[in-house]
């Protein structure tokens, strides 16, 4: 809680330093992206002939990049107002106001290195478009657990923001009609991107009056796990690699023995009506075989290991 207090304060104190600023004429404007655009042949310059330049001329350049740099940041600062401006109309997007005009600053600057003064337009069109843009962005790779695409996100902000004026004019849920006409949308539309906003919930969020896990309360307990049917699948091909390691007779008896043949074990005296065998063959077939099934575990490695000897 002190934290959020903490935040709120700080961006309180950042709106007022912002508000302080005064705003740019058109005039302002196409002057600054002049200096702006000088300082930034200079820095080309700098960087290209610094070599060559005699001292005269490298001093009129670093001043002349030095001059664009401060003009540019002071465009940056008179429009700071209209980030949070823009920005105030995604509250509720699942980014906190200062993470929005914190994406929305980024956008300003990429506007402030795109504005052409030429064009006649006032700075305040393209920089909107660029905030915008980068609050959307944002937004769409972050506000949410599960990313929606920046139409699909606005559409649905748009929507919540429509069902909820509704909600407080009319004191109840509003029909999707009524959202729909009031968001420029089909009513069907709106079903679908109301489907779309309830947030994933955690499984381990508590739930009952128990406080219980979400994932406890919903497992399968009759379903086998993944490391359980992992490790079967594992003994299985063990098992059935070293059942290869055995004579065809020691083989059959074996598999018919322990059911590998049909998953039903066989006696001996079954085994040994079966094959044509006598109860005392099929008995030495069987040990023979379990010794050397013993020594081939004994030298696996992976053997050792999935039958724990």
């Amino acid at each position: 809680m002190a934290r959020t207090s903490d935040d709120l304060g700080l961006l309180g104190l950042y709106l007022r330093e912002i508000g302080r600023e005064p705003r740019l004429t058109k005039d302002e404007e196409t002057s600054l992206a002049q200096a702006i655009e000088r300082g930034r042949r200079a820095s080309a310059e700098l960087r290209s002939q610094s070599e060559v330049l005699t001292p005269s001329r490298r001093g009129a350049l670093e001043e002349a990049a030095a001059e664009g740099e401060r003009c540019r940041h002071r465009f940056i600062r008179a429009n700071l107002r209209l980030v949070v401006a823009v920005a105030r109309q995604w509250t509720g997007s699942g980014l906190a106001l200062a993470d929005l005009i914190q994406e929305g600053n980024l956008g300003l600057m990429r506007a402030v290195e795109r504005f052409d003064y030429r064009r006649g337009f006032r700075f305040s069109t393209l920089a909107t478009w660029c905030i915008r843009q980068a609050i959307a962005r944002a937004v769409a790779n972050n506000g949410r657990l599960v990313r929606l695409p920046v139409r699909t996100g606005e559409a649905l902000l748009r929507t919540l923001k429509e069902q909820r004026r509704l909600a407080e004019r009319q004191g109840g849920s509003p029909s999707l009609a009524a959202v729909a006409a009031g968001s420029g949308q089909r009513p069907e539309e709106v079903a679908r991107l109301l489907q779309l906003a309830p947030e994933p919930v955690s499984l381990s969020e508590t739930v009952g009056e128990d406080g219980r896990e979400l994932g406890a309360a919903i497992t399968d307990v009759t379903a086998t796990s993944p490391a359980d049917a992992a490790f079967s699948a594992e003994l299985s091909a063990e098992v059935i690699r070293l059942l290869g390691l055995l004579d065809s007779p020691d083989r059959e008896v074996m598999s018919l023995r322990f059911g590998f043949a049909d998953d039903e074990p066989w006696s001996l005296e079954a085994i040994a009506r079966a094959l044509g065998l006598s109860r005392q063959t099929v008995r030495q077939s069987q040990a023979r075989a379990l010794r050397t099934l013993r020594r081939a575990a004994l030298a696996s490695p992976g053997a050792r290991e999935l039958l724990a000897i």
